[in-house]
């Protein structure tokens, strides 16, 4: 068994390195994100844009102790949503588990050389840390300079709910799995009639517009039956200036407003 403190025994030489390998691996599952961003006439750009930069600035959250690298697929809603490959696949990195000093979790080890060395083997995994959410922050530079402007005559909702099932389906049971819709949820045209599953998925539809209020009600009841119908752990619908927590995986579980069925505005 490896010793997790080493030092020289000649007087004078600085203790070597802590080995990369003494820090504890990545042991949670991969969390899975969809985005779709309606880019059809009837939602608006300013709208559509506000989505992807509220997106983008959430991706960072994903990166948590022991959790392994994660995946993000982003994906357009127009006239045919199912056709072609995601807009863009981005990946979030891994980031090890703490050790066990840094949360917390054993009592205080005593002497100088081990201290010493308690403090080197932290500060490795903080290095760590700043290098995993620097790499994040530039997957998401990537998402906001994704254009979104250019409108289509089609809103396929469908093929935005085909797509999550197929990049869902297969993943260990337990991976967090999150659906980020933003969009006016107005269906137009020629939909995919996907009854493909989003088991286990956490949905949030954001920047919602709508104008009457009755109908605008409608609509959000209607998703939010058929998205828990496909297998929605919990449905959020916020409007354009509400707060989104987007990857928080304990929100959701009241039935408020980022609850199942939850809205706000």
């Amino acid at each position: 068994m490896h010793s997790l403190i080493t030092h020289s025994s000649v007087r004078g030489r600085r203790p070597r390195r802590m080995p990369r390998r003494f820090l504890p691996a990545a042991v949670l599952l991969s969390a899975v994100v969809v985005f779709c961003v309606d880019i059809s006439s009837s939602y608006p750009v300013p709208a559509r844009e506000q989505a992807r930069a509220t997106v983008a600035e959430a991706l960072p959250e994903l990166v948590a102790p022991g959790r392994k690298e994660s995946a993000v697929y982003v994906y357009t809603i127009g006239v045919n949503t199912y056709q072609g490959p995601p807009r863009a696949h981005l990946h979030i990195p891994a980031l090890d588990e703490k050790p066990a000093s840094a949360a917390g979790n054993n009592a205080p080890l005593q002497g100088t050389k081990v201290s010493g060395k308690v403090r080197d083997f932290e500060k490795q995994w903080e290095d760590l840390r700043d290098r995993a959410m620097s790499d994040a922050r530039g997957e998401a530079a990537k998402l906001k300079a994704l254009s979104v402007s250019a409108s289509e005559p089609g809103t396929d909702i469908g093929g935005c709910l085909k797509n999550a099932s197929e990049q869902f389906s297969g993943r260990p049971h337990g991976t967090p799995l999150y659906l980020v819709i933003a969009s006016d949820l107005a269906p137009d045209g020629t939909q995919q009639q996907s009854h493909a599953p989003i088991s286990g998925a956490r949905v949030r539809v954001v920047d919602f517009t709508c104008d009457e209020a009755v109908a605008c009600d409608k609509r959000k009841t209607s998703w939010t039956h058929k998205l828990t119908g496909l297998g929605a752990v919990s449905v959020s619908v916020t409007r354009p200036g509400y707060d989104e927590h987007l990857f928080d995986a304990g929100a959701g579980g009241s039935g408020g407003p980022g609850g199942t069925g939850g809205t706000n505005g």
